[in-house]
């Protein structure tokens, strides 16, 4: 660039790329219609404007909304969710909401989360590249999904292309992606970035307590004489993120709501390292004051500046059940 060029393809050049960068620079007049339609500018970049530094992507596991991607300037690659007829694209043909009530009257029905396939995810890639020099996909923990091996697969094919493994999932990877995002915004570099990511993964906290094991069980995380026991004796796992695994790491006993205030003293009290920015609420199927009561409860015992509350995405949902409801939050050190 320093040598005068407008601009320039990174190796190896991919076809959509080529053919939008060739009609961003020819002259209008000289680009022919082809069978009847012409050719449009695949982009609205003027001449001589520079792509930004890093383009920040992320799996749709990590359950920020819509409006909130698009102001952070974040894409987001769809997970699927595979169903006796069909596989659903998450968050785009299939929500959690429906796909639990769906198997509440369906029990017997199958539902796995499933990740994009290399094809996709090389699609994906190429597509966030024509508005950025770099990427930073974070890809949903690879100790619960196949997608950050898939990713990284996929990632083989570009030379700017690098994929983060979150360890985490939900609020915790928008934990990440927020971090992500305000740094790529301030024009930061991928090492930069990268590093930010690593030290925010061990610091971030990521759990759930789940209120039925019946999708634990269906989805092979319960082996069948402990989804027998759970639902025997009314025992409530809770599921944390420890060293990328998925482990129970406390069991909760009595009535939904009272399970919620108890995980909820466990994860917060007496707790004098925890960032009070923000509080990540994410969780499937609760009503709207229930919410406003587990928000109410949280605040008992850290007075957090900002709280946001997600739904979380149908390929979470298809493994936590109903009633989930997961509390994410970072840390800090030397307190």
């Amino acid at each position: 660039m320093h040598l005068g060029f407008s601009n320039y393809l990174a190796k190896p050049v991919f076809p959509a790329l080529l053919e939008e960068m060739l009609i961003r620079y020819i002259p209008e007049n000289l680009i022919e219609e082809k069978n009847g339609k012409k050719v449009e500018k695949a982009f609205t970049v003027t001449r001589g404007s520079r792509k930004q530094k890093v383009r920040i992507t992320v799996d749709s596991a990590c359950d920020i909304p819509k409006d909130g991607l698009a102001s952070m300037d974040v894409a987001v690659d769809f997970h699927y969710v595979l169903m006796d007829n069909g596989r659903f694209q998450d968050n785009r043909e299939i929500f959690s909401r429906d796909l639990i009530s769906y198997l509440e009257k369906h029990p017997d029905a199958k539902a796995v989360a499933s990740s994009p396939n290399v094809e996709e995810y090389e699609s994906f890639f190429s597509d966030a590249l024509m508005s950025a020099e770099n990427v930073i996909h974070i890809s949903l923990a690879s100790g619960v999904s196949e997608s950050y091996s898939v990713a990284c697969a996929a990632a083989r094919s570009f030379s700017h292309v690098d994929v983060f493994d979150s360890q985490k999932f939900c609020g915790a990877m928008a934990i990440m992606v927020d971090k992500a995002a305000r740094m790529a915004m301030n024009d930061k570099d991928v090492k930069e970035i990268m590093k930010v990511l690593e030290d925010t993964r061990e610091s971030v906290s990521a759990s759930f307590v789940i209120d039925k094991p019946d999708a634990l069980y269906r989805s092979g995380w319960l082996t069948r004489p402990l989804w027998y026991i759970f639902r025997k004796f009314k025992l409530h796992p809770c599921l944390s993120m420890i060293n990328n695994k998925l482990r129970v790491t406390h069991i909760f006993r009595g009535d939904t709501m009272n399970i919620y205030k108890k995980y909820i003293k466990r994860c917060l009290k007496g707790r004098k390292d925890i960032d009070e920015q923000c509080l990540y609420i994410s969780y499937t199927s609760l009503t709207e004051s229930t919410i406003d009561a587990v928000e109410e409860e949280a605040l008992k015992y850290i007075p957090f500046k900002t709280i946001k509350r997600y739904h979380a995405s149908a390929a979470i949902g298809a493994t936590s059940g109903p009633g989930a409801l997961g509390l994410m939050f970072d840390t800090v050190k030397g307190e």
